[in-house]
Parts: structure tokens; C-alpha cells; sequence
């Protein structure tokens, strides 16, 4: 029987900002003129939150493909992009545990995660609410599980949360996403007008801030275009064009 992962939330600790100082030093070290700035992000970067243990970091840079290697005597393992194309993810268990999310620079998701990260930090009421909402997801049933998903139940509870706090924010940048977390998903198959999304196919949704505008799919394991669907409005801003481009940009690095 595989063991199951157990998800540590504790009280905010005052050394992780200078954990974060030590890390974010050796990453620019052995990056060097490739890296363009650095980050400390997710809820270690808020004074107050409970958070898991661990320092989530985003550093950007010129060109993602030559990172892997330098990082890897730091103890950072490449885990992929998970559901972020165009995005290198590593974790760190050894030592200080950390998660670094490597982006070059004009990413989307850079904006969306510092913009999450100082809401946070200005506004009291919303870090005691998301602390609370973590502490309820822990106690609730299948937290720790992934029930056909990459994610946790723990990390997709949290995002309505999340959601909310980015429409607070008037977050607007245009996305491009694999076809995750179930909010995703539902619009995906409203787009479709289907119950179901196509089996064999890699799923991709464009977004204008969190709200879904577009979906493509990809036919496997000829990894060729099938569907490309945007909805009336964002078809006008030529988002069916940029979805296509977007899709075809991924399939190239494949």
C-alpha cells in the first residue's frame, strides 16, 4: 500500500524570511548573468500566515532551458511544469525545503503570485481567513489525496480563495494553462458543450485573469491540434489566434 503524504501547516516563524535571504543568494550564485530578479512567495512571504514549512521562491531569468544543471548541487530536483507551460518547477527536501518556479521574464504567472503574496501582506482580515481555510481543509476528508489530479485536495481548496482575492486585485493578465483544477474544467466543457473532455488529448485553457475564455486540445500521441474554442468576446480580441500560437509554441519545445 503506498503511504500517504501527510500536508504540515504551522504558525508563521520568523526565520523564513531569512531562510528565504540564504536560498535566494545561492540561486543567484550559480545562475549568475541569467538570472534577472528573484522572489520569495506563497504564504512564507507573509508575516503572520500559517504555512507549510517549506520557502516558495520564483526567480526569473533570460533562458529557461540551461537552469537544471546548475541547480542541481543546491539539491534542487526538476519536477517538470506541472500545469504551467513554459515554466520549470524544482524542490528542494533537503536542508531548508523549498519550491523554486523558474519563469522567464513577462511570464503571467509572476504578476499573479506577487499580487496574491502582497494582498496578503496588506490586508489583515484576508491572512486570517486564509489561515483558517487551511486549517478547515486539514480537517476535512480527502485532504491529502489527489483523486486524479497532480494536486492535493489541499492545494484545490484553496483556490476559490485565491480566486477571489485576484478579482479583488482587478488581476486581468491574459493566461495560458494546462486543463487542471475543476473550475477549469467545468468551463472547459462548457465551451465544448460536452460532459466530458475527449480522452487522448492534452487539455489547455486560455484565461484573462481567472476567468476561462478559450480551449485547445492536443491529439496524443501525434501531438497535433484538434479543437480550438473561444468564447464570442474574446474571439473578437484575437484570442483564438493567440491560444493556436500558444499551443503550437508548446508542442515545439516537446
Amino acid at each position: 500500500m503506498t503511504r500517504r503524504k501527510q500536508i504540515k501547516v504551522i504558525e508563521y516563524d520568523e526565520r523564513w524570511p531569512q531562510m528565504y535571504k540564504e536560498l535566494s543568494y545561492s540561486i543567484k550564485e550559480v545562475l549568475r548573468g541569467n538570472c534577472i530578479a528573484i522572489h520569495h512567495i506563497g504564504s512564507t512571504a507573509v508575516p503572520g500566515l500559517a504555512a507549510k514549512p517549506k520557502i516558495d521562491i520564483i526567480a526569473l531569468v533570460k533562458e529557461l532551458k540551461s537552469v537544471i544543471a546548475p541547480l542541481k548541487p543546491l539539491g534542487y530536483l526538476y519536477r517538470g511544469e506541472f500545469n504551467i507551460p513554459f515554466h520549470y518547477c524544482f524542490t528542494k527536501r533537503e536542508g531548508v525545503r523549498s519550491n523554486l518556479h523558474i519563469f522567464e521574464e513577462g511570464h503571467p504567472e509572476i504578476e499573479l503570485n506577487l499580487t496574491f503574496r502582497d494582498y496578503l501582506r496588506e490586508h489583515e482580515e484576508a491572512r486570517a481567513e486564509y489561515s483558517q481555510l487551511k486549517r478547515d481543509l486539514l480537517e476535512s476528508d480527502g485532504v491529502h489525496e489527489k483523486r486524479g489530479s497532480m494536486f492535493t485536495g489541499y492545494t484545490l481548496g484553496k483556490d476559490r480563495f485565491i480566486t477571489k482575492v485576484l478579482k479583488k486585485c482587478n488581476f486581468n493578465r491574459v493566461r495560458f494553462l494546462k486543463c487542471t483544477h475543476l473550475e477549469e474544467i467545468e468551463a472547459a466543457k462548457r465551451l465544448l458543450g460536452s460532459e466530458l473532455l475527449p480522452k487522448s488529448r492534452l487539455h489547455f485553457v486560455l484565461c484573462v485573469g481567472v476567468d476561462v475564455v478559450g480551449y485547445g486540445d492536443v491529439v496524443l500521441p501525434e501531438f497535433t491540434i484538434d479543437k480550438i474554442i473561444i468564447d464570442e468576446k474574446a474571439k473578437k480580441r484575437g484570442y483564438e489566434e493567440l491560444l493556436r500560437e500558444k499551443i503550437t509554441r508548446w508542442i515545439a519545445k516537446e
